[in-house]
């Protein structure tokens, strides 16, 4: 062991002197408690004497060994005040030693005794040891290892919203894994997605996409001239600030370049609502592997002329932390509408006749964006924007007037609602027979 000199020497930490120094004047306190302590007696006083005084020396022991392992071993250079550690070490030590007004049993124990701390966990006879269940100990005796439990196969009865649900939408659920397919995009709602609709979860780009094309799908068979919907994709924000620009043009900009062909034919009335659901950050830094994670709505009225956007997780003194986000995409398909009409004007300019129409154009390409007051707002506990993005996109196909509020019922309803959309929209809905069919090809030998 070193000695308390060298131990001194060795350290440069001002916490660490602090703690030999203390040391010294234990020593020294601890000894002359004892010298002025007259042992009066010969029996029990002179016992319990030589019971401190072990004590004593046990704990000088201990704090010598502390002392060595604290010059031999990596510490950290803290800066601890001289009197904190003077004060815990010195209250440590008048606890062993006692005083003149001895604590009393129940001081004793809301203050606890640190020479009784082993002691009590030794003595203590619910100690279990933790072990990994992966892990094959040494002293394992075989056919000990705790089996895997096996999961449960998820049914619909499982889920929270079963009771709002159709018999034939349970049925159908029974028997299929894959629920609707888009074959000619590959856009797929799985089982797994289902499952977060009814147990109140997350929603996917798969549902929020899926939903929109179905609302595309039924707008289509109207055959409608004017009045009608565009629904570009939930990763149109993402799309935007994408370094591959031949994805972003594929699946952003050839939509763009649609609406802007169709308006040049039909005119501004053959539009109602530009519609942008969108995954964001919000405020926060775009930095790598940053993900987004709230999803809003933004849509363009056509009738209106004004941009306008819902967010169902505003803060409370009304600010919109999405908003700066859905200005991009604005700016986005302004500027692109920008650049097509200038193209058309340059290409026209010997035609007195033709006179190109775009949108925006009543504004210079800058039209007017709001932020609703008003919008309906999901629970504090829930992850429901994804459902109310959704929700808000039923209403604007309909061309009905977004309330204000949802009730919890309102959400857990239109949950339930987007599962039946889903599991009845032929030919993309998958069948039990086709589902069956699909089983038994593969079952089938090469």
């Amino acid at each position: 062991m070193l000695s308390f000199g060298k131990q001194y020497q060795c350290l440069n930490s001002r916490g660490m002197i602090a703690f030999s120094n203390v040391h010294l004047r234990m020593t020294q306190l601890l000894t002359l408690d004892l010298k002025s302590r007259p042992c009066t007696l010969r029996s029990k006083s002179c016992k319990s004497k030589w019971k401190k005084e072990e004590k004593i020396e046990e704990l000088l022991d201990n704090i010598d060994d502390l002392e060595t392992h604290n010059v031999t071993q990596e510490y950290k250079d803290e800066m601890v005040p001289d009197e904190e550690v003077e004060r815990t070490t010195i209250g440590a030590y008048m606890e062993i030693l006692g005083d003149d007004n001895p604590a009393t049993e129940n001081d004793k124990k809301a203050q606890g005794d640190p020479s009784s701390l082993v002691k009590g966990v030794k003595k203590t006879t619910t100690r279990t040891e933790k072990r990994l269940e992966d892990f094959v100990y040494p002293d394992d005796k075989k056919g000990n290892k705790k089996k895997p439990t096996k999961k449960k196969e998820w049914r619909p009865d499982m889920s929270k919203l079963f009771k709002l649900m159709s018999a034939e939408d349970v049925e159908s659920l029974n028997q299929l894994v894959a629920i609707w397919t888009n074959s000619s995009s590959s856009d797929t709602v799985a089982l797994s997605d289902i499952i977060k609709l009814l147990d109140d979860g997350d929603v996917s780009n798969s549902v929020i996409d899926g939903f929109a094309l179905v609302l595309e799908n039924m707008q289509e068979a109207l055959q409608k001239t004017r009045g009608n919907n565009v629904y570009f994709l939930s990763t149109c924000w993402t799309l935007i600030h994408s370094k591959n620009p031949e994805l972003r043009q594929f699946l952003l900009d050839k939509k763009l370049q649609h609406v802007f062909d169709n308006m040049e034919i039909y005119g501004n009335d053959y539009y109602r609502f530009l519609v942008f659901p969108m995954n964001s950050l919000g405020n926060r830094p775009r930095v790598k592997n940053s993900n987004p994670y709230h999803w809003t709505i933004l849509f363009y009225d056509v009738h209106e002329q004004q941009w306008k956007h819902y967010n169902s997780l505003r803060k409370r003194n009304g600010a919109d932390p999405h908003l700066q986000d859905v200005i991009t995409v604005k700016k986005y398909v302004e500027e692109f509408m920008r650049s097509r009409h200038g193209d058309k004007t340059k290409q026209s300019s010997f035609n007195l006749f033709s006179s190109p129409t775009t949108l925006f154009q009543s504004h210079d390409f800058n039209a007017p964006i709001t932020s609703a007051q008003d919008a309906p707002q999901q629970f504090a506990t829930t992850v429901d924007c994804g459902i109310i993005v959704c929700y808000i996109m039923g209403k604007l196909a309909n061309h009905e007037p977004i309330p204000p509020s949802v009730s919890q019922d309102d959400v857990s309803e239109f949950r339930v609602h987007l599962v039946h959309v889903f599991l009845n929209d032929p030919p993309r809905s998958w069948s039990i027979a086709d589902w069956s069919s699909r089983e038994i090809q593969a079952n089938l030998p090469d």
